[in-house]
């Protein structure tokens, strides 16, 4: 999971969303309705035919008082609806699954099936082509 660094943000400093609208986002919403939320993504994605939004948040509690500064990640299909959310607070990585933010965990995919990967250079050699023709008296030409 690759998150922008904040200060290449077009929106420097981010946004202000209120904690109500953040608990708003879930699964299947269109760009439209994400954006009707937390605004355009705030660095330079576009927004036709990208797939991920990137904000930066300032995140408040209930009385407003500002307590951390996250980003968030907003993953789309090819329908341009949100398959996903996540959210970077420091270096906790989070996925928002059945409406609670949990620890999102990375597992790699495994490799062993192709067999061992050498870390050396391969030289690829051919023999050059041959423009000589033999007939059937075995002559060339």
């Amino acid at each position: 999971m690759v998150f922008p660094a904040p200060e290449s943000a077009s929106n420097v400093g981010g946004s202000y969303p209120l904690t109500e609208t953040l608990r708003k986002l879930k699964p299947g919403m269109t760009k439209n309705q994400v954006a009707g939320l937390l605004g355009r993504p705030q660095f330079n994605e576009g927004f036709f035919g990208v797939r991920e939004w990137d904000y930066v948040l300032n995140v408040t509690n209930d009385a407003g008082a500002p307590q951390m500064v996250c980003q968030l990640k907003a993953v789309f299909t090819s329908r341009d609806e949100a398959r996903n959310f996540y959210r970077k607070c420091g270096d906790n990585v989070e996925t928002l699954t059945g409406g609670k933010w949990q620890k999102y965990v990375f597992t790699p995919v495994s490799t062993e099936a192709s067999g061992p990967v050498s870390a050396e250079a391969n030289v690829l050699t051919a023999a050059p082509l041959s423009l000589e023709v033999e007939t059937p008296g075995g002559t060339t030409k």
